[in-house]
């Protein structure tokens, strides 16, 4: 909420931030030709109780002389208020350096220096910046601001200390990975591969944050109940964090193998991939026919995604999605993505007994028709069939039963929305919770897509940015089960938290 104070009712106005900290002047619409002399502009300052010394006049005897005057100009800014502020961490310049080059030509770097770098025992890693206290502030009508807090100090453990010559620089104590956690920092252990993770290799199995200097190969298993990063690319492997999965390079899936995680996977691209995270997934250049569950929002600001199938439970903000040739592209948000891949791996287990059943009856009629009076063996052979059939069939109505019972609740008590900064191509699917829409033509953005209640109808919407004008999207409402169609990821029951 702002305040306002005419200098002349139809020309200008004062305008005092909500926070008290900035007061503008504004040009109207109507009359742009003049500027009212420094004294009137003063006295409507005053008639806003904005405090006027030096910097106020010399700001309001500048806005005087323009001409024409410009649509906002700042007459006085206030002290903003410092809260208390911790000593804090500071990497140096050669980490600082390193993690800067993992974003290569990526639009962001969605990368933390704590998780790609490993610090040997002995060298530098960084300094302290000294705390802060806490300092009020003083708004632009001369009110106080109160600062809050009282500063500490950050804890240091015996894995890293103070170099002899400067307190301030910080030495590692130990070899593996920094921890900052706000309150100590630390040197935790990393199983560190120096090389890549391949069949000479073998699978890896830990309970420590793992470290890969080069790549994991096509049909490797990696697994760990912490972090996973890795140097270059992971290929069509089995990875399994119970924390972040970190790829300085990209996932090349192949259409095969599955990488999870129980927070965020991050990776500069991913092509053919199968993803699954309990968190964010975070793209920095182009996600391609990849089947991906997300648990939290697939963040891709400066990327596309082209092809294959996103379900996002919170959401996406992505930069294309789509392409030029009508790729086939589908996305899902507003749903539980565990719901729905636990219900996708029940409904495929169905169709593989419902084959298998078929299979079985033919093999029966098969018999019955070559031996019209069966013989004991014969008999014996039918009757072992139809067993494993009434098994099948108990099992798959089972499965069945449990997957309708997961789909019930699959709708997640969330209100995402679906951001795109450039282009949404024709051939695109999206769909929010139970209503879908498909774009046979492109839609430039900005552009937000979400579910709105429209004259007490649910639709989906465009919101356009900036404007936020809002245009109903020809859509209809979905089932459930129509959510598992074209959903094709590959299966692993391993749980990394254990």
């Amino acid at each position: 909420m702002t305040t306002t104070a005419p200098v002349r009712k139809e020309r200008l106005y004062i305008e005092v931030a909500a926070d008290g900290m900035t007061a503008l002047i504004c040009a109207r619409e109507a009359d742009r030709g003049g500027v009212p002399p420094e004294e009137a502009i003063l006295k409507a300052l005053g008639a806003a109780e904005v405090r006027i010394d030096d910097d106020v006049r010399r700001r309001a005897a500048e806005y005087a002389r323009l001409s024409p005057p410009p649509d906002v100009f700042v007459l006085a800014e206030g002290q903003p208020v410092r809260h208390a502020q911790n000593e804090r961490f500071v990497w140096s310049d050669e980490h600082e350096q390193e993690w800067a080059a993992w974003q290569d030509d990526a639009p962001v770097n969605y990368y933390s220096p704590n998780d790609i770098h490993i610090v040997r025992e002995g060298s530098t890693i960084g300094r302290l910046e000294p705390p802060l206290p806490p300092s009020d502030g003083l708004t632009v009508r001369g009110d106080r601001v109160k600062a809050e807090g009282q500063p500490s100090d950050l804890a240091l453990d015996a894995t890293v200390g103070r170099s002899p010559e400067d307190p301030r620089t910080i030495l590692a104590g130990a070899y593996g990975r920094v921890v900052d956690d706000a309150e100590m920092l630390r040197i935790e252990p990393v199983h560190v591969v120096e090389g890549n993770i391949d069949h000479d290799a073998g699978a890896v199995d830990t309970t420590t944050p793992i470290h890969v200097a080069g790549r994991i190969v096509d049909r490797t298993h990696v697994r760990s109940t912490r972090s996973i990063t890795v140097c270059d690319a992971i290929e069509a492997a089995h990875v399994a964090s119970g924390e972040d999965v970190i790829v300085r390079r990209g996932i090349i899936g192949q259409r095969a193998g599955l990488v999870r995680a129980q927070r965020e996977i991050i990776a500069k691209f991913a092509s053919e991939a199968n993803l699954v995270c309990g968190g964010d997934l975070k793209i920095g250049r182009q996600l391609m026919n990849s089947n991906v569950c997300v648990g939290g929002r697939l963040i891709a600001e400066g990327a596309n995604v082209i092809g294959g199938s996103v379900v996002a439970r919170d959401g996406l903000i992505v930069g294309g999605l789509g392409s030029d040739a009508n790729v086939a592209t589908r996305v899902v948000a507003g749903v539980e993505p565990a719901v729905v891949r636990e219900a996708a791996v029940l409904a495929r287990r169905v169709e593989r007994a419902d084959a298998l059943i078929a299979r079985l009856r033919d093999q029966v009629a098969v018999i019955r028709l070559s031996a019209p009076s069966p013989s004991g063996a014969h008999q014996r052979q039918i009757s072992s069939l139809e067993r494993v059939i009434d098994e099948a069939s108990h099992r798959a109505a089972g499965d069945q039963e449990r997957s309708e019972g997961l789909l019930k609740r699959v709708y997640a008590a969330v209100t995402p929305s679906i951001r795109v900064s450039g282009v949404i191509h024709a051939g695109v699917t999206l769909r929010i919770a139970d209503r879908e829409t498909r774009f046979h033509t492109a839609m430039k953005g900005p552009v937000s897509i979400e579910r709105r209640k429209v004259k007490n109808v649910t639709e989906l919407v465009a919101v356009a940015g900036p404007s936020g004008a809002a245009k109903v999207l020809k859509n209809e409402r979905r089932s459930p089960e129509e959510l598992l169609d074209g959903l094709d990821l590959e299966e692993d029951g391993s749980d990394p938290s254990r």
